[in-house]
């Protein structure tokens, strides 16, 4: 005799993972959209839409296919702290931009579960840390206005940061 009572948290959470999917397809799209607009602030369309739309596609795609998985749950919060560097980048780096980042993680909780989030706090830590390095050396990624980038004084508290 079967329990009417599901087996697993998982499953019953389902119809909640499939709300938050509904919405977080239409956020993904709107995502992608904006930042196509965004791409005209400084001319940066290449990157809007070489980062942009396979960012978009994943996210839809493990969505349709697996739904109530967790690995669509992690894609999906990896994808949307990948759209706020993005946007970030579109911006060069403009502070207020980085504001997409707790927004979208507030939209992660969504899913009534945990590991997306701390999936989506690591992935954005680690873009900050990784570009952020990458734009200090001069590379042709903004994660920080122009402003806030090292001067000759700069890396006084890590070694790492001194520009050569």
């Amino acid at each position: 005799m079967s329990s009417p009572v599901p087996s697993s948290i998982d499953q019953l959470l389902a119809p909640v993972y499939t709300r938050a999917n509904r919405l977080l397809t239409l956020v993904v799209v709107l995502l992608f959209l904006s930042s196509l607009g965004l791409a005209g602030v400084h001319q940066r369309w290449l990157a809007a839409l070489a980062v942009g739309l396979p960012l978009m596609a994943l996210a839809l795609a493990a969505i349709r296919l697996a739904p109530a998985t967790l690995f669509t749950r992690l894609l999906v919060a990896a994808v949307l702290m990948g759209f706020a560097g993005l946007q970030i980048h579109l911006l060069a780096g403009m502070i207020e931009a980085h504001f997409a980042v707790f927004i979208l993680l507030s939209l992660v909780l969504l899913y009534r579960d945990w590991r997306p989030v701390v999936m989506a706090a690591g992935v954005i830590a680690a873009h900050h840390l990784l570009f952020g390095f990458w734009q200090s050396r001069g590379g042709a990624v903004d994660v920080m206005p122009t402003h806030h980038r090292p001067g000759p004084d700069h890396g006084r508290w890590c070694s790492c940061m001194r520009p050569t």
